[in-house]
């Protein structure tokens, strides 16, 4: 659980401070609003919007590749699930923005003016469903035998919850985006946590993967620094 979390803070930290804040500030602009999950920039524009779910494909697929080395049971858990997080966030929001025509990836369709709509909101959404599919294979590939998937995941979007709780702005809407990032970037690890239990699948830990506790100490001073800053927010 304390390694998932730090799996979805990985995700946010990559989406909104590397992804959008890296570009914002690269592009010589001003950050205005930065938290778990806003961002504004002194000035939008298409790269610095969809920069968020590029960093998110980019951060996966770093991951993924270091898992073909040879690791502790602490940092490949952390890998796996920070890929996970990463992956299906990115993947997760090309889907959406397909279907509500709401989000970076279809506000980067009505700057592009592409006709007819209809037939890129549904280009993007096989795309994204592609995208998922692909990760949801490559995260059960990695994914350690016996490891545990339900409470994890939980763990992850209650803490995306928890952040958003300490916003300095309006708690409710802030709140209402934490639980579609938070349980929404997860919704992959729950389809595969239901598959498994619909084959009755016993989960058989191998105890000699069992990270450190360090691993749980680490995520306790992680996790109250993220909601200190990006869960409360920095605001200029």
């Amino acid at each position: 659980m304390a390694i998932a979390c730090l799996g979805f803070i990985s995700a946010c930290v990559a989406h909104e401070v590397l992804g959008h804040g890296g570009v914002c500030l690269a592009r010589g602009c001003r950050i205005t609003l930065l938290t778990s999950v806003y961002f504004h920039c002194s000035q939008d524009t298409m790269m610095t919007t969809v920069a968020g779910n590029l960093m998110n494909l980019l951060f996966a697929m770093i991951c993924f590749a270091l898992l073909r080395f040879r690791l502790s049971s602490g940092w490949r858990l952390f890998l796996v699930f920070a890929a996970a997080y990463n992956a299906f966030w990115a993947c997760g929001y090309i889907i959406l923005s397909a279907v509500t025509d709401y989000g970076d990836w279809a506000f980067v369709l009505h700057d592009l003016a592409l006709s007819p709509p209809w037939l890129w909101r549904c280009l993007m959404a096989l795309l994204g469903v592609a995208l998922y599919y692909i990760a949801i294979r490559l995260f059960v590939l990695h994914l350690p035998r016996g490891t545990p998937i339900l409470l994890p995941c939980l763990a992850a979007g209650v803490l995306a919850c928890g952040a958003a709780l300490f916003y300095a702005g309006p708690v409710l809407p802030a709140l209402r985006e934490s639980v579609q990032e938070g349980f929404g970037a997860g919704v992959g690890l729950l389809l595969i946590a239901r598959a498994r239990y619909r084959r009755g699948e016993q989960l058989q830990p191998d105890t000699s993967l069992s990270p450190s506790r360090g691993w749980v100490i680490a995520a306790i001073a992680v996790i109250i620094l993220f909601v200190a800053t990006l869960g409360r927010g920095v605001i200029a």
